[in-house]
C-alpha cells in the first residue's frame, strides 16, 4: 500500500510522521496529535509523547520521533 503526502503529493511506502489537522491526541481529544506511534497506531500530543513500552521490543524505535523527543526531554532535565 502506498501513502500520499497531502502537502507535496509524493507517494511513500510507510505512513508519514507529520499530522493531518483531523488527528487528535488519544488522551486529550481537544489537542492535535503532534506525534504518531507506529506500534500502536495512535497520535499523541507533546505532553503525552512518551514511549509506553520502553522495555518491550519495538521495530520502529530507531526511527521513532516519540523516542527521540523523550531522549531530548531527559537530557534537558539534567
Amino acid at each position: 500500500m502506498k501513502y500520499r503526502c497531502k502537502l507535496t503529493g509524493d507517494f511513500y511506502l510507510t505512513k508519514l510522521f507529520f499530522v493531518d489537522a483531523m488527528e487528535k491526541c488519544k488522551n486529550h481529544r481537544e489537542v492535535s496529535g503532534d506525534f504518531y506511534c507506529q506500534k500502536y497506531q495512535t497520535y499523541l500530543c507533546r505532553e503525552c509523547a512518551r514511549c509506553s513500552d520502553l522495555k518491550m521490543y519495538c521495530k520502529f524505535r530507531s526511527a521513532c520521533l516519540i523516542n527521540f523527543h523523550e531522549k531530548e526531554r531527559r537530557l534537558n532535565e539534567r
